[in-house]
């Protein structure tokens, strides 16, 4: 079984590129915890725990980290907004970011081994909240074909989607979980 170290500096490389939207100010940090406890804390299907602590003090502690237990496959949920930027305004810098495409509400910029997801909560008409769900594979969907599965089998979307089903409060493009995009 591999190690889910691989995964975790790739992450880490991740946030130290997108540091603005992850650090809060003093005054930021009592609504950000209070939109993580209430949006993006879950409880994991089976075969995924929440990992506890962040990740090399880079990851804000309103973020939430789920892995696999069987430690290929890591979801981190943030909140998308910060000091400077509401959630729109964050979506809107990240628009700007060619490898990023928008489906109906929701921004995406994926590949085989990770998947960036900017998605507003359902009912926020000013668009001003949603999270960041960054989705991260230790084993790329090339390796997963080769061993005989299918590329739907090694989308990284749908092997996290048990998870990401949970986070109901958020207007997730119809067939994204289900590799229908």
């Amino acid at each position: 079984m591999r190690k889910f170290s691989r995964v975790v500096l790739l992450a880490l490389a991740v946030l130290l590129i997108f540091p603005p939207y992850f650090s809060l100010a003093e005054e930021d940090q009592e609504k950000a915890a209070a939109f993580s406890k209430r949006y993006l804390t879950v409880t994991p299907p089976r075969d995924w725990k929440i990992e506890q602590g962040s990740v090399g003090g880079l990851v804000d502690d309103n973020c939430i980290s789920y892995v696999q237990e069987d430690s290929r496959l890591g979801v981190f949920a943030c909140p998308g907004f910060g000091r400077e930027h509401n959630f729109a305004e964050t979506r809107a810098d990240f628009m700007q970011d060619e490898q990023f495409t928008r489906h109906a509400h929701c921004l995406i910029g994926k590949d085989e081994e990770l998947a960036i997801l900017l998605v507003p909560l359902k009912d926020d008409r000013e668009d001003k909240q949603g999270a960041i769900f960054i989705v991260m594979n230790e084993e790329s969907m090339e390796e997963s074909v080769m061993e005989g599965g299918s590329a739907e089998e090694g989308d990284i979307l749908q092997k996290a989607g048990p998870l990401l089903r949970l986070f109901t409060h958020f207007d997730w493009p119809r067939g994204l979980l289900e590799g229908k995009m």
